[in-house]
């Protein structure tokens, strides 16, 4: 299967293929990357993932330098981003969050000012289904703190270190990771204010440049769903080789969870519902996961165009099994192909 190409909307940010307004998966760079190269193969081997549903893959960016100069601070930067996700995603796109480095900062912080404003349960907070942290530096950086200390011993100007190397103070981060956990990891109740969204972080136990305590899942501020820690460096922790790369996997499980769980809010209103709730979840099955539904019926021999009802008839038996086992879309899929080949329906694969 050809990679999808990749097409720039603005100076910073580019969607991977035809941006359709559908469920969405976001990847943002940390300090000194770029929302173009940043992350190598990790979106168009995602975007092509038969496994997957249609999704739409956003790389978004903003300025970044580690030299002295004028640059926007997480908490702008955090702005800007969420202003982006509020105008460009769909009304009802689930999303998944994915960030390396400085770039799950501002993930978090725009997520900590989005619900401070009391708008934890209005887009595109509440769109999004999942966090995905590769590398992040939750305690912040040490050798940030270092910096700023000699700056001032020097009494050297202001502008000698940016705010972006600024936000990445530790009292800094230990106060954002603070209200993370308040709002975002285990709020107390849900509402307007909080909004509890799971965070998968990924560590690299070769990464050179965090502190050592950001290096270890067993230091994670996050531990559920479990954090995850590889053998790779800061850099290299977020390009994967192939959809088989372990550092490709981290994340596709999730995003194969989170789409599953939609599917199945999509399955039990075509399953339940009167004939206007089916005929919706008819179309919304056509449109998400239409592609990869026949994929897998074809494969095993079956032509949707020629035997429309028994396609329609392995699309039920998809639901059902993802519905009541809350197993991926592609293994329900796959099941569903057994049982129709073995009652004689399908030649098989």
């Amino acid at each position: 299967m050809p990679e999808p190409n990749i097409l720039e909307l603005s100076d910073t940010s580019a969607c991977v293929g035809i941006w359709n307004r559908l469920d969405a998966v976001v990847f943002v760079h940390g300090i000194a990357g770029n929302f173009r190269h940043t992350w190598g193969r990790f979106p168009e081997l995602m975007a092509s993932d038969p496994d997957l549903p249609k999704l739409d893959i956003l790389l978004w960016g903003y300025r970044t330098t580690l030299l002295p100069a004028s640059v926007h601070d997480t908490v702008t930067i955090a702005r800007q981003l969420f202003s982006e996700l509020r105008v460009r995603l769909a009304p009802d796109a689930s999303t998944c969050l994915v960030a390396h480095s400085m770039g799950g900062l501002i993930v978090l912080q725009g997520l900590v000012d989005e619900m401070k404003e009391e708008r934890a349960q209005q887009p595109p907070t509440s769109q999004i289904q999942h966090l995905s942290l590769f590398a992040v530096p939750t305690r912040g950086s040490e050798a940030a703190d270092a910096a700023a200390a000699w700056v001032q011993s020097l009494r050297l100007p202001a502008g000698t270190l940016n705010d972006q190397i600024r936000s990445l103070g530790t009292a800094k981060c230990a106060a954002l990771i603070a209200e993370v956990t308040e709002r975002v990891y285990s709020p107390a109740r849900e509402g307007p204010t909080a909004r509890s969204i799971p965070i998968r972080m990924v560590f690299a136990s070769d990464d050179s440049v965090v502190g050592d305590r950001d290096a270890k899942m067993s230091h994670a501020p996050f531990q559920d769903p479990t954090p995850l820690e590889l053998p790779y460096g800061h850099h290299d922790l977020k390009l994967p080789n192939s959809r088989l790369d372990v550092r490709y996997l981290a994340l596709a499980v999730d995003v194969q969870a989170f789409v599953s769980r939609r599917f199945a809010e999509v399955a039990h209103r075509f399953l339940t519902g009167d004939d206007d709730a089916r005929q919706s979840a008819e179309v919304d099955v056509e449109l998400r996961y239409g592609n990869l539904l026949r994929r897998r019926f074809t494969q095993a021999g079956g032509d949707p165009g020629q035997h429309p009802d028994d396609y329609t008839e392995y699309c039920k038996l998809v639901m059902r099994d993802c519905l009541k086992w809350g197993r991926p879309v592609f293994e329900s899929a796959h099941r569903a192909v057994i049982v129709l080949t073995k009652a004689g329906y399908l030649a098989g694969p």
